[in-house]
């Protein structure tokens, strides 16, 4: 409260899944959801289950009700993180909405690229791909992401950014699912991208805030801390999301 009120800060951003954060921000900007259902399904990693973040986006929707400038919230995990099978149609169906509200033709030649794969883009299932599959579905991924560029937007379109962040957060995930285990464990490879793709949306977020924006980042210790992190079974340390972002900040 005292961050956003006092000192001018715009985002929260915490450790639950991208896609799933939108939801979040819908609701604490206004729309007409129950707090129960939207913590349920727009947060993740266990984080639904604290009465602290219940609290957190109801004061943020009642802030958002009086305030001059919204406040904005985020997940800056990869999408599908701490659920019981991480996947990546949901981003896909969220940049192909967005796709179908300008240009609904291109959304559906677009979910038509998707067909073979979409219920098999999930960690347990990728394997189930051929190199070929997988390599198609790279393509459709990329056709979707120049079928958004096509659309006219202004360079200031929050929409047409969080569709464009979509895509990528789809691409991390098979670019994780294909470094990791054959047996879909993932690999130390898949846990050092993790935190990249959270240092990555953490400026992302940033970013999306404009001129005089703020965000403030919660997330698990290991993750914001800047020193590197070892899980002795797994090998060497690794450069946690506090380390890259104290790298590319200052």
């Amino acid at each position: 409260r005292y961050a956003v009120t006092r000192l001018g800060f715009t985002a929260v951003a915490i450790e639950s899944g991208f896609t799933e954060g939108q939801l979040v921000d819908r609701f604490v900007q206004g729309e007409s959801f129950d707090v129960d259902s939207v913590l349920r399904h727009g947060i993740n990693n266990g984080f639904d289950r604290m009465p602290e973040n219940k609290e957190l986006l109801l004061w943020l929707r009642g802030q958002n009700e009086r305030a001059e400038r919204k406040v904005h919230f985020y997940g800056i995990d990869q999408t599908g993180a701490g659920a019981p099978v991480y996947g990546g149609a949901s981003a896909v169906e969220a940049a192909l909405s967005y796709l179908g509200q300008s240009a609904p033709e291109a959304a559906r030649e677009a979910r038509a690229g998707f067909a073979p794969f979409l219920d098999r883009f999930t960690e347990p299932r990728f394997r189930e791909l051929s190199n070929d599959e997988q390599a198609a579905l790279r393509r459709a991924l990329l056709g979707l992401l120049r079928a958004i560029n096509d659309r006219p937007h202004a360079a200031t379109d929050a929409a047409h950014a969080l569709a464009v962040r979509n895509v990528w957060a789809a691409e991390r995930l098979e670019q994780s699912f294909r470094i990791s285990g054959a047996a879909g464990a993932r690999s130390l490879e898949a846990i050092r991208l993790r935190d990249s793709v959270m240092a990555e949306n953490s400026r992302w977020v940033l970013r999306q805030q404009g001129v005089g924006g703020r965000a403030i980042v919660f997330a698990h210790n290991g993750h914001v801390w800047d020193v590197p992190m070892a899980f002795p079974a797994l090998g060497p340390a690794m450069t946690m999301m506090g380390t890259r972002l104290r790298q590319a900040l200052g």
